[in-house]
């Protein structure tokens, strides 16, 4: 009976410290979730894992005193145990923590910002952290909803070129969210609807989608920014979209001297939709943005000796014969020179 007695206040002694250590870590766990959470704007994910260093002195742990090393081993023990403390040390300023902390991320993550933060562990100094890093993305991002993963790729596809330790696995990564329905269905609606910066980026990256290409009239259409209405155009009327591949290409400026420099390299594809290019050109050539006016007149220069859509145009000719703006009139003229000398009649009767 004693013994008994001994054994439970043992236990008790034992458990004491660690039930508090455990109350001080889920009040960090449920800080840094409200941090996390508040975070909405793409531009302010960068910033964020110095904002919960700082915070709750996330730092390394690079001292061997007793006091430090103890207190790693209690981050590293309670990022196992209290559940959801890994959204918040995966930030963690010491390689080990966040190993640990990444390898305890399961389920969807709640906020755009823990997104971000996943691939930007996979682009950490630590290789093993990169490990890590690369099964979460498998086990977390296939269950995360789009309305968290859309925030995180506007911010993300900037820097996909330049994120250098992440090999091959993070534009992967990036690919496969692409692909999914849900998440280009959410960005497509930030395209045509808002005016935010950079979009134009994320356009491109959508279209390696084939799901993209019935959508792109409405874009053209729709938009609310002229040069997105203008990269909708310029992919129907031409039958094929772009987009930037993860590396650069070296173009030579003078081989005697060895002088180049490097410029984006791209992909395409033809379009996987039928289109009908005339009445494109003539929804082009009453946009309310001189860009895709003058794709318009390049269009029509293009399909210039098409006998079998004279008509057609003519009326595309009639719409920009008297615009304003210099560059359509300077095609427009290029056009009637050329259709004096081949003898094509592109005039509107009536």
């Amino acid at each position: 009976m004693i013994l008994k007695v001994f054994k439970r206040l043992f236990a008790a002694f034992r458990a004491a410290p660690e039930n508090a250590s455990d109350a001080r870590f889920e009040e960090m766990r449920d800080q840094g979730t409200k941090i996390l959470q508040s975070m909405t704007q793409p531009d302010a994910f960068p910033k964020l894992e110095l904002h919960l260093r700082r915070t709750f002195s996330l730092y390394h742990r690079w001292s061997a005193d007793r006091t430090t090393t103890q207190l790693l081993r209690d981050e590293i023990s309670a990022a196992e145990r209290v559940v959801g403390l890994a959204r918040v040390f995966m930030f963690h300023g010491d390689g080990r923590v966040r190993e640990v902390a990444i390898n305890h991320l399961h389920g969807p993550l709640i906020a755009p910002a823990s997104v971000y933060a996943l691939f930007w562990r996979l682009n950490d100094w630590s290789p093993v952290v990169r490990a890590a890093a690369l099964k979460a993305t498998k086990r977390c991002l296939p269950v995360t909803p789009a309305v968290v993963v859309a925030p995180a790729l506007k911010a993300l596809l900037p820097h996909i070129a330049s994120w250098g330790r992440w090999g091959q696995a993070g534009p992967d990564a990036v690919n496969t969210l692409l692909m999914r329905q849900d998440v280009a269905g959410a960005l497509l609606r930030d395209i045509v609807e808002t005016r935010q910066s950079g979009l134009g980026l994320l356009l491109r990256e959508l279209c390696r989608n084939p799901w993209m290409d019935q959508h792109l009239t409405r874009i053209a259409e729709e938009a609310a920014l002229p040069h997105l209405r203008f990269m909708a155009f310029d992919a129907l009327i031409s039958g094929t979209v772009r987009w930037p591949a993860r590396e650069r290409r070296k173009i030579w400026i003078d081989r005697s001297l060895g002088k180049y420099r490097y410029a984006p390299a791209f992909h395409d594809r033809d379009l996987t939709v039928e289109r009908d290019v005339p009445a494109l050109l003539l929804t082009a050539a009453q946009d309310r943005s001189s860009m895709v006016r003058k794709r318009a007149a390049d269009g029509l220069i293009a399909l210039r000796g098409r006998r079998d859509l004279a008509a057609r145009l003519a009326q595309i000719a009639h719409a920009l014969e008297h615009d304003k703006n210099i560059g359509v009139q300077g095609r427009m003229a290029f056009l009637h020179r050329k259709c004096a000398e081949e003898g094509i009649d592109l005039s509107v009767s009536g």
